[in-house]
């Protein structure tokens, strides 16, 4: 049996489709190839988009991203905005630091805006806002006049109230530092005259202050009535509130009543309405509760100024201070007290104890001693009201 080799022909339509293979490989090779370059090309662009870029800030090299602007150099404290400062008129000294005009950022020789872009090698300065000086304030301020003293007393009169002067003061609004004195016109001295007893009796007068008071008013009432004699009262407006009774007491007694304001303030540190306030309002609650109207003021503490003089006149009353003060209130042994009025007494003094402000039974007991003593040395009693005249 024979043998045949059979041999086989590939047909043109394979070789076609080998050929087409090896197209689409190159192809999408090329594809791949060219999409791998745009890629790359893309992201050179964008890496050469986005790198930093040289600027000089204030005199140093930084290093910023491209499309920066003066406002994300701010945000990143890359640059500052530096105000002036609000200094004082005299000294200079700085007063609110910052307080001046506002500071400004040049880019490129430009004023710049918050959005501003700097460019690679701009120059961005910050311009430093200059100073503002305070302004200033003036005050037309009135010079209290001083006071020419004459005569010894305890009954003082202000004689001549003089003349107030005034002044142009500038200072610095907010330093207040001052800057100039203008004076405008000159202020005349008042004249503060204190007089005695003038008559040629001998005669003393006691006073009693900070009443009235439950209990020792009544005991010193009693007191004088059992030697005949007449006192003067210097009352507090709201010791009058709480103790009415009282106070008509020292009324009925034929007493004189004298004003010590309404809340026993030292006034010569008050302002004018203040002063007539305690004056008025003391005047007011004892004439409610006694009937009386007061002719005589005596300030707490003795304290006295130009306001309290004017006041009082301005109120109608007298003042009156005192001569022989024994420290009553102090609370010494009565033989104290006792030895302190009778070594000063002479004719016409005015002598100063207390019925209220505390436990005054001292002068309580002191009391008959002196009188008695005093009408042994040929002395009568007079208030204030008969020493002195209405």
């Amino acid at each position: 049996m024979e043998k045949r080799d059979e041999i086989t022909d590939a047909s043109p339509t394979d070789a076609v489709s080998s050929d087409a293979k090896g197209h689409r490989v190159r192809l999408i090779a090329g594809v791949v190839a060219a999409v791998v370059f745009g890629v790359a090309l893309v992201a050179a662009a964008v890496a050469y988009a986005t790198r930093p870029i040289p600027v000089m800030v204030d005199g140093h090299r930084r290093m910023v991203p491209q499309h920066t602007t003066v406002a994300g150099l701010l945000a990143k404290h890359t640059i500052a905005i530096r105000n002036g400062d609000l200094i004082a008129v005299i000294s200079r000294r700085v007063l609110r630091a910052g307080g001046g005009v506002t500071g400004t950022i040049v880019v490129d020789s430009r004023l710049a805006t918050p959005g501003t872009q700097v460019r690679e090698d701009s120059v961005v300065s910050s311009v430093v806002g200059t100073d503002i000086v305070e302004p200033t304030r003036s005050a037309r301020v009135t010079i209290v006049p001083g006071s020419h003293f004459s005569g010894h007393g305890p009954y003082v009169v202000l004689s001549d109230p003089g003349q107030e002067g005034v002044r142009i003061v500038t200072r610095g609004a907010v330093s207040g530092e001052l800057v100039t004195t203008t004076l405008i016109a000159q202020a005349r001295p008042g004249m503060i005259t204190r007089h005695g007893y003038t008559g040629r009796a001998k005669v003393i007068s006691l006073t009693f202050d900070d009443g009235p008071w439950p209990g020792t008013t009544q005991q010193i009432l009693a007191i004088l009535a059992k030697y005949k004699i007449k006192a003067t009262f210097f009352m507090i407006g709201t010791q009058v509130e709480r103790n009415a009774a009282v106070a008509r007491a020292v009324a009925n007694a034929g007493m004189s009543i004298g004003n010590h304001t309404q809340t026993h303030q030292g006034l010569a540190k008050l302002s004018a309405s203040k002063v007539m306030w305690q004056i008025r309002t003391d005047q007011s609650t004892i004439v409610g509760a006694t009937g009386v109207r007061p002719l005589w003021l005596r300030p707490p503490g003795g304290e006295m100024s130009r306001i309290v003089y004017q006041q009082a006149n301005a109120a109608h009353m007298r003042l009156m201070l005192w001569d022989i003060d024994p420290n009553d209130w102090k609370r010494p042994p009565t033989a104290t007290i006792v030895s302190r009025v009778l070594s000063a007494a002479r004719p016409g003094a005015v002598v100063l104890m207390h019925d209220g402000g505390g436990d005054r039974s001292n002068t309580v007991a002191a009391l008959p001693t002196i009188i008695t003593k005093l009408l042994k040395a040929g002395y009568h009693f007079e208030t204030l009201d008969q020493m002195f005249g209405r």
